[in-house]
């Protein structure tokens, strides 16, 4: 079931999905995942996106569309983060941004474990 949302003064203004639970891995996921990048001096925000936009990334700032359920949030996250550790700094490693080889394994495999998810949220954004 979708609800409106409309708060004036807000950039808040769409669609929510209000029956589904995040799971409590992603939910996990995305606690840890968000702390390290605020960590490393990024700001994590919200904003109304024209469509297609779902996030933007420009150099210091993730942005991210509340409109977009909460799997594809933690895709785009993830993936506009990736781009940030190429543009910033290509040559360096992962274990040189502060992530712990475990982590990376960690979050591989969460990403592997929910591809489905992942996948299904992208395409329903994108093809209704």
């Amino acid at each position: 079931m979708l609800a409106n949302i409309n708060l004036p003064g807000h950039e808040l203004v769409g669609q929510r999905s209000v029956e589904a639970m995040a799971s409590a891995e992603l939910v996990d996921m995305w606690c840890r995942i968000t702390s390290k990048i605020v960590k490393y001096g990024f700001a994590v925000r919200y904003e109304d996106l024209e469509a297609p936009r779902t996030g933007i990334f420009d150099g210091l700032t993730i942005t991210l569309d509340p409109d977009v359920g909460f799997e594809m949030q933690c895709f785009i996250l993830l993936h506009l983060f990736g781009h940030s550790i190429q543009w910033v700094a290509p040559s360096l490693d992962a274990r040189t941004h502060g992530f712990a080889a475990n982590e990376i394994k960690l979050i591989e495999n969460l990403i592997a474990e929910n591809r489905q998810i992942l996948l299904d949220a992208w395409n329903e954004f994108f093809n209704g």
